[in-house]
């Protein structure tokens, strides 16, 4: 198992047990059908070099990425037409500001100088190394394979990191490839997508994009609680759906060029959202390792309230669920990238019935 996985596991789990919603959390439901509709609105700072500070944007080949996690950086670049040519989800990867005079990047592996690594920028770097992989390979399933051997080579920051700083800017370089690798797909699906797909896929980029920050803070909870690990459980869940991303784009452009391309099975733990085709989240299915390496699931259900528990594995896509309290008992389907359902099997003392039945057809 990677370093970068053991390290970064370890500390989901933790965040998951503070975020409050363990699996012996039972149920809480809304005291009445009628909660409100109206959802937080979230701001997300976008901070791009050599822009000014009116905040302005243009798209993402025309500048930089700057390095500084003292920021959250979620933003959608705007192109040129009102259709948008950009979908992008920059992340900034280092809390220290980049040295006025950087190692050359020939040299930067070689150096057993913590404060040379971790004061470099490797921006250019990793664009460089993602470009070379598309570049290099013959289809896109190649592509992304070789993409996950780029990450395999920032992965080595991890072991050279000590402080949390450190371990912050590995996992911020890690999410940086897949947010590279996403703007790359889309600009090629975008020149070679009829009106009507690059629409359809458009829609569900944008709707990602607005959702993104509210799954994020669901499943790890918010800034504010997460200390100075914070940033690298941040890149760790935004690198992990930001790939998931890639590979539905990766799909959608074989399409086009009438290529062969095969969709990664998806992990047990994962993020379903019942978005009514919009970019809010209505109703939500969060899969995740719990405290004690149980498996966890928080279904929030629209106009209803909150259940969480734990599942067990039946096979063929089929979960079973029981709430912390004992008092909800349900199947979980997994329909791959397609979604996920919930159905109620047993309930008492709840306002859930046996035979309900929620649909979360959004795959984070």
């Amino acid at each position: 198992m990677k370093l970068r996985n053991i390290i970064i596991g370890g500390l989901l789990v933790g965040a998951a047990a503070l975020s409050g919603c363990g699996a012996n959390s039972g149920n809480t439901y809304a005291e009445n059908s009628s909660v409100q509709e109206t959802k937080e609105e979230k701001t997300v700072t976008v901070t791009i070099s050599g822009k000014d500070s009116s905040g302005e944007m243009s798209s993402v080949e025309s500048g930089d990425i700057v390095i500084n996690t003292d920021k959250v950086e979620n933003s959608e670049s705007r192109g040129s037409d009102s259709g948008r040519d950009e979908v992008t989800a920059s992340k900034y990867v280092s809390e220290d500001n980049v040295k006025s005079k950087d190692m050359d990047s020939s040299d930067i592996w070689n150096s057993k100088d913590r404060d040379e690594i971790f004061s470099h920028d490797f921006t250019e770097d990793i664009k460089k190394d993602v470009a070379g992989a598309s570049a290099s390979s013959i289809s896109l399933s190649e592509e992304l394979s070789k993409v996950e051997k780029v990450t395999e080579k920032y992965d080595e920051l991890f072991k050279v990191g000590e402080a949390q700083f450190e371990l912050n800017m590995a996992s911020g370089c890690i999410y940086m490839i897949w947010d590279e690798e996403l703007n790359s797909l889309w600009k090629r699906f975008s020149a070679a997508a009829d009106a009507s797909t690059k629409e359809r896929v458009l829609k569900d980029e944008r709707n990602w994009i607005a959702m993104k920050e509210e799954v994020l803070i669901e499943n790890i909870g918010s800034r504010e609680d997460g200390g100075s690990m914070y940033p690298m459980l941040e890149n760790a869940f935004l690198q992990k759906i930001t790939e998931n991303r890639c590979a539905i784009l990766a799909s959608e452009l074989a399409k086009i060029k009438g290529e062969s391309f095969t969709m990664p099975e998806r992990d047990i733990y994962g993020t379903y959202v019942d978005n009514q085709g919009t970019g809010d989240v209505y109703s939500s299915l969060i899969m995740r390792e719990g405290w004690e390496n149980e498996n966890e699931a928080i279904i929030s259900i629209y106009r209803v309230g909150e259940t969480s528990g734990t599942f067990t594995d039946k096979g063929n896509g089929e979960l079973s669920y029981e709430s912390g309290d004992g008092t909800v008992k349900g199947i979980i389907r997994l329909n791959g990238w397609k979604g996920a359902s919930f159905e109620v099997t047993e309930a008492k003392d709840s306002v859930l019935t046996a035979g309900d039945k929620f649909d979360f057809g959004f795959a984070f």
